[in-house]
């Protein structure tokens, strides 16, 4: 499990700053707090790093000498392990535009359970969920993005017909208004995701809000991949009360599946939300919150005590969710 996570010079952080994570972690904040910072400063150690360039990343006005950073302590029984993952204009892959990184590892313990657990990272994106995907791309599994989910779900669809129907039940109990998940055929070899609603139209997932695409990522991982890390940004925005119960039971399930009598090793998740109400929904619960606050010093991250103590932080918002 990942134990925390520390960003140097990372986009909006203009001081060192470290996010503690558990085996459940609500990364709660008001809009432009540094949610999503926190949770990309840690997804680049597991999505193809060529998308990350020095210029990409680093926080704005930084010195073309100063190194961005992200620093991730990785610790089960009998290991430890430090994640080094470093931007700069001089790095050894420098001939990337915008600058290149490095990565090390290091530490005491089996590399081999670390690369184990790395292959089943997914931070999911809706961007890139919706891509069209070629369907003789040689590559077995879903990206850890979410890339290449057309392409997995026609194969789940060929392959394993009761599973993909199996899964599209219950993406309409989550989402009733639409009737079924489509994969249309765009061009030749090619599909991309999309849904059909009630009254029979067909709407391309690029065309929807990004929480029907997390939703449907979210439910297709325990169709198609083995989970170890799982992150998703704000996948409870819009959802109604009933929705949100779901998302809750979901993510626990991930998380600690002994608790539903389920199968499985469990995920570490880490989901962020600017809804207390939402984290709220976790009260009793063995979980980690993080409060993220953007001052005039940059953003900064809180680990609270207790789910209460929102009640101290975001007093407004909670009183407004009651």
């Amino acid at each position: 499990m990942i134990e925390a996570v520390e960003l140097g010079n990372f986009k909006g952080l203009q001081q060192n700053a470290t996010l503690p994570l558990g085996q459940l972690t609500l990364i709660v904040g008001c809009e432009g707090s540094g949610k999503s910072t926190a949770l990309q400063g840690l997804a680049a150690h597991f999505l193809p790093r060529d998308r990350w360039t020095y210029d990409s990343v680093k926080r704005h006005g930084l010195q073309p000498e100063r190194a961005v950073i992200s620093y991730a302590l990785w610790k089960e029984p009998g290991n430890e392990l430090y994640g080094r993952l470093c931007w700069s204009k001089s790095s050894p892959t420098g001939g990337l535009r915008g600058g290149g990184y490095f990565y090390r590892v290091s530490g005491s313990g089996r590399l081999d359970r670390f690369m184990t657990a790395s292959r089943g990272a997914f931070f999911m994106d809706p961007t890139a969920m919706a891509e069209v995907a070629w369907l003789k791309n040689c590559c077995p599994d879903l990206d850890s993005d979410g890339r290449n989910l057309a392409r997995m779900l026609k194969l789940l669809q060929q392959h394993q017909p009761n599973q993909f129907r199996k899964l599209n039940r219950e993406f309409i109990q989550w989402l009733p208004q639409f009737a079924e998940i489509v994969l249309q055929q765009p061009r030749r070899g090619y599909r991309l995701v999309a849904f059909r609603n009630r009254q029979g139209a067909c709407i391309p997932a690029a065309d929807l809000s990004p929480n029907v695409l997390l939703i449907l990522g979210l439910l297709s991982l325990s169709y198609l991949a083995e989970v170890s890390i799982l992150g998703l940004d704000e996948p409870d925005y819009g959802l109604n009360p009933s929705q949100l119960l779901m998302l809750r039971e979901r993510l626990l399930r991930l998380a600690f599946p002994k608790l539903s009598r389920k199968k499985g090793a469990p995920a570490q998740v880490i989901v962020t939300t600017r809804d207390p109400a939402f984290v709220q929904l976790f009260e009793g619960q063995t979980i980690t919150v993080v409060l993220t606050r953007k001052t005039e010093q940059g953003i900064s991250f809180v680990l609270l005590d207790q789910i209460a103590d929102l009640r101290q932080h975001m007093p407004s918002r909670v009183a407004n969710s009651e």
